[in-house]
């Protein structure tokens, strides 16, 4: 069972495709096994296990596993071999799904050019980072939407404005604006925007910042107090899971920096004629107001309504390409409504248009700086391919008169009743409101006995269930999971306790009934049941042609070699 586990990793995970099987001989990465005229190395061996993050308790169990990698490794060289008899390397479907990922091959590569070289960490960094967690920063602060409505709560805030009085009426993160502002305590390791972090982290107590501009808005911070970290921990152990967060962190602040500098080369312009074109037809086909609500000016709902050439006009171009106004209105109607930009906004519509096409552009990168012709590229390429090849292998070739009839698709069905178990659903409904002091103050109506669903259909925020008072109907696992793992242990009729939900919100939940699991009748998922049937009927036709292939090709393994790969003294200092 293990040996399949990992073969099928190894042959077709995606992140397995590229394993680098065949590298170059090294002195400092001895080959463990040659199949026929290629060969695996160590480090090929050793890939794998850092990609899935595996740790052992000896180094007898690390070499037993990788001696079980090493096996489907050499299957799937077998497979890749076998894929080339066939020609499946001139095959269109393989052809279609590696250019289709050909985009994704040339960021990596810009990735590992302008990214990972930046990426180290120094022993004095994480040094220094450990010492500021040693402290901790009692922060309040007043979030607005534009510099303008900083400037002037600020210039208040000097006069002598109450701070506290401030945030409650105007902040726009509500959660804390409640509190008058207050954060309670944040160390240098929580994560937050650094641009926030840098400013409030190097204020003095009772000191006000200017205004800081942040992915949220802009924010005035306030710090009231500092104390010693409550909870640091022994400094040897955290040291590690520092260097990762730092890790981390200089990877997002210098992708952020590599994005910008890509946003300021494809020089996005846009085409004023086409936003006062869409500007012009929103008025013709649409009230401005219709009662109390404004037309957004950020989208055109019906493009049917505009004419062909309307569609056709280039809304906006940079360097490498350009998007027509029909193209954007695809794409951005995948965008939420609140990230939309208004057709008179040229700044964010160029902002917007260059996430957008931001593949796009990274090709037209990559192609400036010829990445397809470089050797790193090309063999990540040739190894996803041969990876594509070996799948369709094993379906189209070894797999290709394989079926199942309805007495083995029934056998399978009732020998693995416990695969086709419908999962428990919970008849749930939910208030869900966005403060805690709300959802007290709920919770004590519900304590009177109040009705649940009259609450819910005043106060729930959730989108579309006002309305429904509350009722989500039956809810599986993976559909509200923290809402879920609460009601489960609730009996019918029994309303929780405050949660906290995975939108960040409040949630007060009751059980309404629940449905137990049950097996599926077979009927309704014979195509299911089907597909397992093959896969087995597959793996066993796969095992049997590699035992052939096995016997037939020259295959010499290293086991020496790759038992000194393992390090015994990380495991005799345990």
């Amino acid at each position: 069972m293990k040996r399949t586990l990992l073969f099928l990793l190894l042959v077709f995970s995606s992140s397995a495709l590229v394993i680098g099987v065949g590298c170059g001989k090294s002195t400092k990465d001895p080959i463990v096994a040659k199949v026929g005229d290629d060969e695996i190395t160590v480090s090929v061996v050793n890939n794998f296990f850092d990609k899935i993050g595996a740790t052992f308790t000896s180094a007898e169990e690390e070499f037993r596993a990788k001696r079980d990698a090493l096996d489907s490794l050499i299957d799937y060289k077998l497979m890749v071999k076998g894929a080339y008899a066939a020609n499946l390397d001139k095959d269109a479907e393989v052809d279609q799904l590696a250019n289709s990922e050909k985009s994704n091959f040339m960021f990596d590569e810009l990735y590992r050019q302008e990214i990972l070289p930046k990426l180290s960490v120094s022993d004095k960094e994480v040094d220094e980072f450990y010492d500021k967690l040693k402290v901790e920063y009692h922060l309040t602060h007043i979030l607005v939407s534009t510099q303008k409505e900083a400037d002037s709560i600020a210039a208040e805030i000097k006069k002598g404005a109450d701070f506290g009085s401030i945030a409650r009426a105007v902040s726009l993160d509500q959660s804390s604006a409640v509190r008058g502002g207050d954060l309670g305590f944040l160390s240098w390791g929580m994560q937050v925007d650094p641009e926030f972090r840098d400013a409030a982290f190097k204020l003095s107590v009772g000191q006000t910042s200017d205004p800081v501009k942040t992915s949220y808005g802009w924010h005035i911070i306030r710090l009231l107090e500092t104390r010693d970290a409550q909870q640091l921990g022994d400094k040897a152990k955290l040291l590690p899971a520092i260097r990762d967060l730092l890790k981390s962190r200089k990877s997002s602040e210098v992708e952020a920096v590599f994005l910008k500098q890509i946003e300021e080369k494809a020089k996005v312009e846009i085409n004023t004629e086409a936003t006062q074109m869409l500007m012009d037809r929103l008025d013709q086909f649409y009230p401005k107001a219709l009662g109390s609500a404004t037309r957004p000016d950020n989208f055109f709902p019906q493009a049917d309504l505009l004419k062909p050439f309307e569609l056709q006009m280039v809304l906006a171009s940079y360097q490498g390409g350009e998007v027509t106004v029909e193209d954007y209105l695809k794409k951005v109607a995948n965008v939420a409504e609140a990230y939309r930009p208004r057709f008179n906004d040229p700044d964010s519509l160029k902002k917007v248009i260059f996430r957008l096409e931001l593949r796009n552009i990274m090709e037209y990168e990559a192609g400036q700086r010829n990445v397809e012709q470089q050797a790193e590229y090309q063999k990540r390429m040739k190894d996803f391919r041969e990876g594509l090849m070996a799948d369709r292998f094993v379906r189209t070739i070894l797999g290709r008169n394989i079926d199942a009839d309805e007495d083995e698709i029934r056998e399978y069905y009732n020998m693995h009743l416990e695969e086709f178990m419908t999962p428990r659903e919970l008849h749930l409904q939910e208030i869900e409101v966005d403060s805690s002091q709300q959802a007290v103050r709920i919770a004590e109506q519900l304590s009177v006995g109040t009705d649940f669903g009259d609450l819910a259909a005043k106060y729930t925020v959730r989108s579309g269930f006002k309305e429904k008072k509350g009722d989500l109907g039956l809810v599986q696992p993976g559909r509200f999971p923290a809402l879920y793992e609460v009601a489960r242990s609730l009996v019918k009729g029994q309303v929780s306790d405050t949660i906290r939900n995975d939108d960040g919100k409040y949630s007060i939940v009751k059980l309404i009934d629940t449905k137990e699991s049950a097996a599926a009748p077979v009927e309704s998922i014979v195509g299911q049941v089907k597909q397992k049937v093959m896969t087995l009927k597959r793996s066993s036709a796969t095992a049997d042609w590699l035992k052939e292939q096995r016997s037939k090709t020259g295959i010499t393994v290293y086991d020496d070699v790759l038992r000194q790969s393992v390090d015994k003294a990380k495991y005799e200092k345990k």
